[in-house]
């Protein structure tokens, strides 16, 4: 007979799975969080900056663009070209996972990049 693990107890391990990289990830937020509030950015702007772009720095360079009118095509290009170098090394990891060939090593080496 298996056991399958209620959608509470898959809750509570997942929690104590990520701790580790919450505890990391904290100091940053509070940086983050306070550089938006001095620039006058509401709970609910921040929340949605940082769950639709996952990427420290360009949290960081947005929250320093931001400003009345909003510069968006700034704040956007800024943004690629920050993010563009998970482009580049993509590009100079690929050639040493070629050898990998099972697609669950790849999907790991992926996740790393």
């Amino acid at each position: 007979m298996t056991h399958t693990a209620s959608p509470r107890d898959e809750f509570i391990r997942g929690i104590k799975e990520s701790s580790p990289m919450l505890i990391g990830l904290l100091p940053w937020a509070l940086i983050l969080g306070m550089q938006g509030g001095q620039k006058g950015m509401g709970r609910l702007e921040m929340l949605l900056m940082t769950g639709m772009n996952f990427a420290g720095g360009s949290e960081f360079a947005t929250v320093n663009l931001w400003a009345e009118p909003l510069p968006i095509l700034p704040i956007a290009t800024i943004t690629f070209m920050i993010n563009s170098r998970h482009i580049l090394m993509g590009g100079g990891a690929c050639h040493a996972h070629e050898r990998n060939t099972a697609e669950k090593s790849r999907a790991r080496a992926a996740f790393y990049v």
